[in-house]
C-alpha cells in the first residue's frame, strides 16, 4: 500500500482519544530504510520527535494535519506507547503475502488469540495487534514478534484486518500467554526465527507449496508436529486439519495422526435439528447455548464475562454444537452460520495452507472432544396407545381396582426413570464440559511457566469438581478472590 495512505476512519477511539501521536518519515540509514520519527507540528529546531519524550508528541487530530498539509516531507502518522496508557503493540513481521493476503499460520494463530484490533502494516506484508493490558517484564523480541508497551512508535494506517475487532480490547490473558510463548520462551534452536521454513516439510496437501520447485509452507518453532516430530512430519490432507494440529501441544495429538476431517469426526445423532436444539436448550447449560446461537454480546465483552473474546465465544459453540451433532462437521458448520456468531471471519482463508477460520474451528474442536451426546433409547416402559391390532380381545377381563392401582404405580415409576435419565445426560454433559474447560486451564498454564507438579497439587480433576456440584455448588463463587488465571477458572467452573 502507499506509504501516505491512511483510513482515518477505521482508527479506534481508544487510541484516538490519547495524545500519543507523531509523524514518522522513511529515511535511508547506514543502507537500511528506517522508519523516523518526526515532530507532528512546526518547529525552528529539530525535525525529530522522540518516543521517549512526551513534549515532542501531539494529539490524533494534529498528527493527521500536519501529515496531509505540512510542506515538510512525512510518510505517515505515529502512536507512541507509554505504560501508563496500558496500551501494548504486537508486531508481526514478514506474515502476510501481500498479493493474496494469506496469513502465516504462526501469526494468524497469534492475531485469534489476542482478538483485538489489528491492521496491515505500510508494507502489507507485516501486521500490528493493539491490546489493552500490561507487558511482563523480560525481552521484547524474538525472531519476527515484538512487543512493546513504552519507548517505541507503531506506523498507524488505518488498514483494519477484517474479520478483526474495530477496537481495541483488554487482553491481559492471551497477551501473557502470547508473550511467554512466542517471545520469552527461547526456541529449540534461539538462532530459528518464525519466518524461516521447516526444512523438508512436506506441503500436506496445501496447494502451490511443498512441491520440489516451491518453499515449504513455513510453522512456527511452537508448531505441535514439529515438536512432535522434527522436521519430517507426518502429511495431513486437509488443510484445516493441519493447521488445527500445529496449534496442539506434542501430546495431544492423536497417534496415528489423521490425515482427513472424516478421521476425527463423530457418529453423528440421528435427529432432526429443531429436536436436537430443544434438547440442548433443555439441558443445565441450555442458557449459555441459546447465548452463543443468539450472539449475546454479554458472554465475551465484559471484563466478568465467561468468555474472554468472541473468538473463545466461537470456539465454545463449536464444542457445543459438537457434542450434541455428536461430532458431525457439515452439521456444526450448518447450526454455526445460523447463529448470531456468524460473521465474515468465518468463511475467510485466515491461514498460509489456505484454510479458513472456521473449518479450523472446526477441526480443532474435533480434534479435542472425545464424547458426544447419546440418545436414550425409547424406553419400554413408555405408555404407548396399542394399534387395533393388539387390543385386547373381549374375553380378557378388565383390570380390578388392585390393578389400577399397580399400574399408576408402575407409570410413576417409569416417569421417575425418565427423569433420573435425563438428569444423568446431564450430569455427563457438565463432567464433559469442566473436563474441558479444566485442560485449557492447564494448557494456560503450562503456556505460563507454571510447574506441572505445582499445577496438580492445586487444579482439581474434573469429576472431583463434578462431584461437588450438588452439595457444594458455591465453593467457586465464595472462595477469597485470587486474580489472574485462578479467577479465570474460576468464572469458568462457576
Amino acid at each position: 500500500m502507499p506509504l501516505n495512505t491512511i483510513t482515518d476512519g477505521a482508527i479506534p477511539d481508544t487510541i484516538r482519544a490519547l495524545e500519543q501521536w507523531i509523524c514518522w518519515r522513511e529515511d535511508d540509514r547506514d543502507g537500511k530504510p528506517t522508519k523516523v520519527p518526526i515532530k507532528p507540528y512546526r518547529t525552528s529546531g529539530t525535525p525529530f520527535a522522540s518516543a521517549t519524550d512526551p513534549r515532542t508528541w501531539r494529539d490524533f487530530e494534529t498528527a493527521l494535519t500536519y501529515h496531509r498539509e505540512s510542506t515538510s516531507r512525512t510518510d505517515g502518522i505515529g502512536f507512541v506507547f507509554d505504560p501508563e496508557a496500558e496500551i501494548v503493540g504486537v508486531d508481526l513481521d514478514n506474515c502476510r503475502d501481500p498479493n493474496s493476503e494469506e496469513l502465516e499460520l504462526w501469526a494468524a494463530n497469534i492475531i485469534d488469540r489476542l482478538d483485538s484490533y489489528t491492521e496491515i502494516s505500510p508494507s502489507g506484508t507485516g501486521i500490528h495487534v493493539l491490546v489493552e493490558g500490561e507487558l511482563p517484564a523480560g525481552r521484547n523480541r524474538r525472531g519476527d514478534v515484538e512487543v512493546y508497551d513504552r519507548d517505541r512508535f507503531f506506523t498507524v494506517t488505518g488498514a483494519h484486518l477484517s474479520g478483526t475487532p474495530a477496537e481495541v480490547a483488554r487482553r491481559q490473558d492471551a497477551l501473557l500467554a502470547v508473550h511467554h510463548e512466542f517471545v520469552q520462551t527461547a526456541g529449540e534452536d534461539e538462532s530459528t526465527t518464525l519466518t524461516e521454513t521447516t526444512a523438508h516439510a512436506a506441503s500436506n496437501g496445501a496447494a502451490g507449496v511443498g512441491d520440489d520447485d516451491t518453499p515449504t509452507q513455513p510453522v512456527g518453532p511452537n508448531s505441535g508436529l514439529r515438536r512432535k516430530f522434527g522436521r519430517d512430519p507426518p502429511a495431513v490432507d486437509d488443510p484445516a486439519l493441519e493447521a488445527a494440529l500445529h496449534g496442539l501441544s506434542p501430546d495431544e495429538i492423536p497417534d496415528p495422526v489423521p490425515r482427513t476431517i472424516d478421521e476425527v469426526a463423530g457418529p453423528g445423532v440421528d435427529l432432526p435439528d429443531s429436536e436436537l436444539l430443544r434438547r440442548a436448550m433443555g439441558s443445565k447449560s441450555g442458557d449459555t447455548i441459546q447465548g452463543l446461537l443468539d450472539g449475546d454480546s454479554s458472554l465475551w465483552s465484559g471484563r466478568d464475562s465467561r468468555y474472554p473474546s468472541q473468538s473463545e465465544a466461537d470456539m465454545g459453540l463449536c464444542f457445543y454444537i459438537a457434542f450434541w451433532t455428536g461430532g458431525d462437521p457439515e452439521r456444526m458448520d450448518r447450526l454455526f452460520r445460523d447463529s448470531g456468531l456468524m460473521r465474515e471471519k468465518w468463511d475467510r482463508r485466515h491461514y498460509g495452507n489456505g484454510a479458513s477460520y472456521g473449518k479450523v474451528c472446526i477441526a480443532r474442536t474435533l480434534l479435542k472432544l472425545d464424547d458426544y451426546y447419546d440418545p436414550p433409547s425409547k424406553s419400554t416402559t413408555e405408555s404407548e396407545t396399542p394399534t387395533p391390532e393388539e387390543q385386547p380381545p373381549p374375553s380378557v377381563s378388565q383390570p380390578s381396582v388392585d390393578d389400577e392401582s399397580a399400574i399408576e404405580h408402575a407409570q410413576r415409576l417409569a416417569t421417575e426413570v425418565q427423569q433420573q435419565e435425563r438428569e444423568l445426560a446431564a450430569q455427563q454433559e457438565r463432567i464433559h464440559e469442566l473436563e474441558a474447560q479444566v485442560q485449557w486451564y492447564r494448557r494456560l498454564v503450562a503456556s505460563l511457566g507454571v510447574d506441572s507438579s505445582e499445577e496438580e497439587a492445586v487444579t482439581p480433576t474434573a469429576t472431583d469438581v463434578a462431584r461437588s456440584l450438588g452439595s457444594d455448588a458455591t465453593t467457586a463463587d465464595e472462595s477469597e478472590e485470587t486474580p489472574g488465571v485462578t479467577d479465570r477458572l474460576r468464572r469458568w467452573l462457576s
